[in-house]
Formats: C-alpha cells, sequence, structure tokens
C-alpha cells in the first residue's frame, strides 16, 4: 500500500533478508479508487546467497609435511544452490591468478557432496633446485553459477620439506659363508628419516646388476622394524654360490640397492 503522492514515491526498497531463494519477477497493482491497473516488470530479480567457506586445514599456524606424503585439506562450506563448485589452488606466493598457483589434484569438487575434505600427495610439487622446501598458501574459488565467484584463501601455509633419499647397507654376510645348517641371519642398517620405507632382499649368481631372486621370507620388511636382523631358511635354495643384496624403496625416490660385503 504505496501512497501516490509524497516523497518516497515512485520507488520502494525491498529487504530480501527473509526472501527465500528463487527468480522472481515484479508486480505492481495500482487501483484509484474506481479503475485497477496490472503490470509486471521486463526482467527478473534472482534472490540468492553467495556460498561460504571456512578454511579448517591447515590451520592458521600453518602446517609441514614431506614430499611423497599426503596431506588433507579439510573445510566447512554451505550455500543453498544445487551445483556449487569448489576449484583448489596452492599458491606459491601471495597473488592469486598470477600463474604461480598450482591446481590440486582432483581439486574440482561439488560443494554439495558433504566430503569437506580431500587429500593430496605432496611428492607432486616441485621443489625448486638448490632448495630444501618450499611453502604454498592453499585457496578456494567457489562459483553457484549466480553470484560473482568467491576466493577464500586459507590463514595458514604449508611448508613442504624435500624427502631425503633411504639408505641401507647389508651388514651380514660380511665373508664368504658356507651353510651347513641352512639357516642364516641377515643383518642390516638403514636410514629414512621422513617417510616410511620397505626393505626387499635378493639372491644373485653374480654379484652385479641386481637382477637377482628374490628371497621370499625377506620381502616388504617395513623399516619400521627395529630388529633390523631375519634369520633365513635357505634349505629349499639350490647349491651355489649367490650374493644378497637388499633394495629399499619408500615409493618417493629411486630406489636404492646396496650389497652384502660377500
Amino acid at each position: 500500500n504505496l501512497p501516490v503522492n509524497g516523497p518516497d514515491r515512485d520507488k520502494f526498497v525491498w529487504d530480501l533478508s527473509r526472501t527465500s531463494p528463487g527468480i522472481y519477477y515484479i508486480g505492481l497493482k495500482a487501483f484509484d479508487g474506481a479503475n485497477t491497473t496490472v503490470v509486471h516488470s521486463p526482467g527478473r530479480v534472482i534472490v540468492n546467497t553467495p556460498p561460504a567457506f571456512t578454511w579448517v586445514n591447515p590451520p592458521a599456524q600453518g602446517a609441514t609435511v614431506n614430499q611423497g606424503n599426503i596431506f588433507n585439506l579439510a573445510w566447512t562450506d554451505q550455500d543453498d544452490d544445487a551445483a556449487t563448485t569448489i576449484t583448489l589452488y596452492l599458491d606459491r606466493d601471495a597473488v592469486q591468478f598470477n600463474g604461480n598457483e598450482i591446481p590440486v589434484p582432483q581439486g574440482n569438487v561439488l560443494l554439495q557432496d558433504n566430503a569437506n575434505n580431500l587429500s593430496f600427495n605432496a611428492g607432486f610439487i616441485n621443489i625448486p633446485q638448490g632448495q630444501n622446501q618450499i611453502v604454498v598458501t592453499p585457496f578456494a574459488v567457489l562459483n553457484d553459477g549466480v553470484n560473482p565467484q568467491v576466493v577464500v584463501r586459507s590463514a595458514g601455509s604449508i611448508t613442504i620439506k624435500r624427502n631425503t633419499p633411504p639408505r641401507i647397507e647389508v651388514v651380514e654376510p660380511v665373508r664368504e659363508t658356507v651353510l651347513f645348517d641352512n639357516t642364516f641371519t641377515l643383518v642390516w642398517n638403514y636410514s629414512d628419516p621422513d617417510s616410511s620405507a620397505s626393505i626387499d632382499f635378493f639372491l644373485d649368481t653374480d654379484g652385479k646388476n641386481a637382477d637377482g631372486t628374490p628371497i621370499g621370507s625377506a620381502q616388504d620388511i617395513s623399516e619400521d622394524d627395529e630388529a633390523d636382523r631375519l634369520p633365513i631358511d635357505f634349505s629349499q635354495t639350490p647349491p651355489g654360490r649367490y650374493w644378497i643384496y637388499a633394495v629399499i624403496d619408500d615409493r618417493y625416490n629411486r630406489p636404492y640397492i646396496d650389497y652384502a660385503p660377500a
């Protein structure tokens, strides 16, 4: 019920805060006591709330991960639309969309899928030669197809440290050994400070090229096994002269091979 005359004639401020999201046309009905006129606006009014997004991980104080290990991005989000996309990036500087941002693998997700997290292997980030680490900051781009895209940058960054290659030294056998009871204990030392590697042992007939036969009971040994020794039953091994070597693999760096001294 708007007056025809007065200081606010010919205009009306519509508070949309309590209006349900949707597409509307504005209708006007004028009545002078005798006649009624109804007209509608030629254009639509789209009532829509922009999507909301808050980072949970990394935290504001930042986080650290080693190359080759998994990092989990996490967030909360909200939107009324049916299909809002979230695209995730890792930024190498403080300027967005200048070519230094790195798309997160499989980092294009639907806001409505309720997952609210995405893990990636930090090994896909290239650390420049001569540097031991790189710092990246996640940011998300939300697009609901209606509002301008929303960009949310994480307050915390991720420090990705260079992965140190694993090493192994086969200590025993230290000299040529003749087996009479068919049992021999392999002994080794290893180092791998920043990941979890596996160790495999092999028998080789010529002591070179690492093209030997796997020792069945000495495969997939976890580096976390603190024993660093393993008794092996060679009773089913054909008689002969063999060299023993080990392969340690952290599934990120090139596998490292070491032959026993004898």
